[in-house]
């Protein structure tokens, strides 16, 4: 099995923790550094797993699109959502089917770019999260 490692953009995303009972109940935000592994068992004609800027497109693209410089927002957190109702127009959020710790974070981007990779002959293996410098959550499926 082969597999390739790519660093992908910072994004600077803000949440909280619902039914958490510390700082994280308190809406906050982080840099996040992101990582994912991609495997196959063979090679593509050019002698790679894929290339690095497909998936640099395909990632990057995404998070930089949808999370940097969000609120995640996890969907049964109503005050939250009410709050974020009473805003004016112009913030970027995100709504979440999970609560946004960063194992969460992890397994869904795991299975969505899983997802975005399913035609190219390839798998998305693991997903690191840094969610500070010294705590990182991954998830590599079931």
């Amino acid at each position: 099995m082969f597999k390739v490692t790519k660093r992908l953009k910072d994004a600077n995303i803000a949440h909280r923790l619902l039914n958490y009972n510390g700082p994280c109940e308190n809406i906050h935000g982080h840099t996040y550094h992101f990582e994912i592994d991609i495997s196959s068992d063979k090679l593509n004609e050019l002698g790679m797993v894929i290339d690095f800027s497909e998936i640099k497109t395909i990632c990057d693209n995404w998070i930089q699109l949808h999370w940097d410089h969000a609120i995640l927002i996890y969907e049964k957190d109503l005050e939250l959502k009410d709050l974020i109702g009473k805003l004016s127009h112009g913030n970027k959020w995100f709504h979440s089917s999970f609560n946004t710790t960063a194992e969460n974070m992890a397994k869904f981007l795991f299975k969505k770019f899983n997802e975005d990779f399913s035609t190219k002959g390839v798998i998305v293996s693991e997903v690191r999260i840094w969610e500070t410098e010294t705590s990182i959550a991954s998830y590599k499926g079931e």
